[in-house]
């Protein structure tokens, strides 16, 4: 309803009850029709009132959508403190692995050495990545704390921060999930790694990854050198003979063609060197292509491992539980047995227990054989209820009541009167530990055919 609707409807209501309230309804138009200030002053008043109530309900509503989007940048903040101190643990690990003696075994397993090389050359995050995304972050909160204490009218977070609060989202969770599987690989691989090895022999990891890169800058090194000095010799001994032969204007043109065909075989040595160079870079990039491949099929090995071990554990667990139900159903059971033997609950039950030819609901002479009493229809007839109509019910089928239990001349009777109002408390409580008895032992009763189905 619009606001105009809520106002007429409010007026008529407000003239119906001043119609209903003067002592005539000529006084009371006359009495309107001389105030009307009055009467157009309070359907204002109202409408002012419904406005402020409504501005009201809009803050309280931007309030909650702040609070909201400040509870999402505080756990955004904290996912990006925990990213940045396993960041650091990592770190600290990679470092304390290039000295110490896993280190030295991780250094003489070839696919978990290329691959701390790798991890090594291409880290996940820098601690400055990730510094620079939490002092966004709290700058960002630092404003929505500011505007929950001090509110200001009509602000809103716009869309950048909400959306840089997501993509930061985002990138903690990508850099998180990367960086629990690197822990992982690292626990898989020392676990794997050579265990037989005289430690005091080994070389550490930082050696062996110093030695590898010295060997990878020698052999290009060797390779600019020797091709360098191939061509100067190749050039110096064609320059000889070309000096040799140089006599008059002929040879001095032939050493010129010479000099031409020398240049000529430099470039073209230049680019074969150049080649080979490329070559060699398209080799070292294939080779550290082929060890993050190893490096991948390793983790999704130990992923498929740690899937099938949690699926195994799982396993065992439901069939631990399994039997731990079974021993404890067995046992339960062979209590309940132990129980609906005990002279004591036999006593208490005999009106139930001792067979007879009446069943609770039945008339006089429907059944010809002795059996106990049924557990179906004792509890059909009610009495098994643990309410006091239950209790009711159970005096009328166990004592000589007048409409039900008098009818059965066989069993034995309590010794209390059928009117629940009428037994002493210490009777009461009597035939609350027989229906007690029942409701818990009844079904092993049936089983043991102490009662009848």
């Amino acid at each position: 309803m619009t606001i105009r609707a809520r106002s007429h409807v409010s007026e008529f209501l407000f003239l119906f009850i001043m119609l209903t309230i003067m002592p005539s309804p000529f006084v009371a138009l006359n009495t309107w029709a001389q105030s009307p200030s009055t009467q157009l002053a309070d359907p204002q008043q109202r409408i002012d009132e419904r406005l402020r109530l409504q501005q009201e309900e809009e803050r309280r509503r931007i309030q909650r959508l702040i609070e909201q989007f400040a509870d999402r940048t505080r756990e955004v903040a904290a996912a990006l403190d925990e990213l940045a101190k396993k960041t650091e643990a990592l770190d600290i690990r990679m470092k304390a692995l290039l000295t110490n003696e896993d280190g030295k075994r991780l250094a003489a397993d070839r696919p978990a050495f290329h691959g701390f090389m790798q991890a090594l050359e291409q880290p996940l995050v820098s601690p400055e990545r990730v510094a620079a995304r939490k002092k966004s972050i709290d700058s960002i909160l630092a404003g929505l704390q500011d505007e929950l204490q001090h509110p200001s009218a009509g602000y809103l977070p716009g869309e950048a921060s909400r959306r840089e609060v997501e993509d930061a989202a985002s990138w903690t969770n990508d850099r998180l999930s990367a960086i629990n599987s690197h822990a992982a690989w690292f626990d898989t691989a020392i676990s794997k790694a050579p265990k037989d090895l005289d430690l005091a022999k080994r070389t550490t990891l930082e050696e062996a990854i110093k030695r590898i890169q010295a060997d990878e800058r020698e052999a290009y090194i060797r390779a600019v050198t020797e091709s360098r000095d191939e061509a100067r010799r190749e050039m110096e001994k064609l320059l000889r003979d070309t000096a040799k032969q140089a006599q008059g204007e002929e040879e001095r043109a032939k050493a010129e063609r010479l000099l031409r065909e020398s240049r000529a075989e430099q470039e073209r040595q230049r680019i074969e060197y150049e080649t080979r160079l490329k070559a060699l870079e398209a080799e070292l990039k294939r080779q550290s292509i082929e060890a993050e491949i190893r490096h991948k099929d390793l983790m999704a090995e130990l992923e498929r491992a740690r899937q099938l071990a949690e699926a195994r554990r799982n396993a065992d667990d439901v069939s631990a539980d399994i039997e731990k139900q079974k021993i404890e159903d067995a046992a339960d059971k062979q209590k309940r047995i132990q129980q609906c033997r005990d002279p004591a609950v036999q006593q208490i039950l005999a009106p139930f227990l001792t067979k007879g030819y009446w069943q609770p609901g039945d008339r006089t002479g429907a059944n010809i054989d002795l059996k106990p009493v049924s557990y179906a229809k004792l509890t059909a007839f009610g009495a098994l209820q643990p309410t006091a109509l239950g209790i009711r019910k159970l005096l009328q089928v166990a004592t000589k009541d007048p409409h039900y239990g008098d009818l059965d001349k066989v069993r034995p009777r309590w010794p209390y009167n059928s009117d629940i109002k009428r037994i002493k408390p210490e009777q009461l409580e009597e035939v609350k530990k027989a229906q007690a008895y029942l409701i818990d032992l009844g079904p092993t009763m049936v089983e043991l055919g102490m009662l009848e189905r």
